[in-house]
């Protein structure tokens, strides 16, 4: 059975405005109201950097390779919705569909409906003891221990390796081990979030199935067997839901992928909001913008124009003046969308400004 990665940085969008010490709950964790867009990067060179208090974890260096875009609604009208009566939250992601239950203490996964074995047939996966995600409230050092199954069959009814298989098997139990082992400032392509760190560690027991037809006889014959160790990492904010997803490949030091949403950020251990007044304007416009920055002292400054996959589209550093200074930045040659206005001074402090070029 093709298996399914699926990684729960999927979920999260809103508004922020935060302090460093946060606390995670279950309404700060989910926003179904609008879709969630997420970018990845398979072939990084970051690292999940350090546990412990005031962490400052430094992502910039992502690149997207893909993007993905996630839809939610209510589990009843999703797809097979009517096998998870458990659930409240469906979310839709290419041609799957995840089912969740969110409360005030916990998100739990109970399944995934979709062509999962790849032969154009829907099919509903169950979990009889659903996967807890996270629990809340979450703050530093919480953590929790969990164990899900699920024991799904579905029906193939074609050729697998000369024999007539009629159904396919998949059994699977996870058992989670979750620890709050960090807390700080995450830097993405797209700003900077105040984040706890979430370190995930899967133990999983699976194996798969297909019940082959020879004659008048079925046999029940294994075709996998596997028991793994999985690594991950989430960097939780409680204002915008997970903002990174760090994934390793089973039983190994590698990572596999990382995910990131798409959600402007703007604080940071130092924050240039904290020392000088920064504004944009105007904003949208055709390419021509002005950035006006009342600096408390003579200072370089870095600005760079950042396209949704992380694309630098402009880096010039300024000479900024101590006082007002304004400041002009072109880029009239690049496409229409939303673009994010990285400003970062010598020291390190940084302002991210999300900016609209319209043609």
């Amino acid at each position: 059975m093709k298996k399914i990665l699926f990684s729960l940085a999927t979920l999260g969008l809103s508004a922020f405005s935060v302090k460093a010490q946060i606390t995670v709950t279950s309404s700060d964790y989910i926003d179904v109201s609008s879709p969630l867009t997420q970018y990845i990067d398979t072939n990084t060179t970051i690292t999940p950097g350090s546990a412990g208090a005031n962490a400052d974890w430094n992502f910039t260096a992502l690149h997207a390779h893909d993007t993905i875009i996630s839809t939610f609604t209510s589990a009843s009208s999703g797809l097979l919705g009517s096998n998870y009566t458990n659930a409240n939250v469906c979310m839709h992601l290419d041609t799957n569909y995840f089912y969740f239950d969110t409360t005030s203490t916990k998100l739990d996964f109970y399944g995934v409906a979709g062509d999962l074995l790849g032969n154009s047939v829907n099919n509903a996966q169950v979990y009889s003891n659903p996967q807890t995600i996270i629990t809340f409230p979450s703050t530093y050092f919480t953590a929790f221990t969990d164990t899900a199954a699920y024991d799904a069959k579905f029906v193939y009814g074609a050729l697998y390796q000369g024999y007539f298989v009629d159904s396919v098997r998949e059994k699977e139990t996870i058992i989670t081990s979750s620890t709050i082992d960090g807390w700080g400032t995450v830097h993405t392509p797209h700003g900077g979030f105040y984040c706890l760190r979430q370190n995930i560690v899967k133990h999983s027991i699976d194996s798969t199935w297909a019940k082959i037809v020879v004659g008048p006889y079925h046999y029940w014959i294994s075709l996998f067997t596997a028991n793994t160790n999985t690594q991950s990492y989430s960097y939780v904010s409680n204002t915008a839901g997970p903002i990174v997803d760090i994934e390793y490949y089973a039983d190994s030091n590698v990572i596999y992928q990382v995910k990131w949403n798409s959600v402007v950020g703007d604080v940071g251990v130092s924050s240039i909001e904290n020392q000088s007044s920064v504004n944009v304007f105007p904003n949208p416009s055709q390419g021509e913008f002005s950035v006006a920055i009342n600096a408390p002292e003579n200072e370089d400054y870095l600005m760079k124009v950042i396209d949704m996959t992380g694309r630098i589209v402009y880096n010039e550093t300024l000479h900024i003046a101590k006082g007002k200074n304004l400041n002009a930045i072109s880029v009239e040659g690049i496409s229409e969308g939303l673009y994010m206005l990285q400003i970062t001074a010598s020291n390190g402090s940084m302002k991210c400004l999300p900016i609209t070029i319209t043609k």
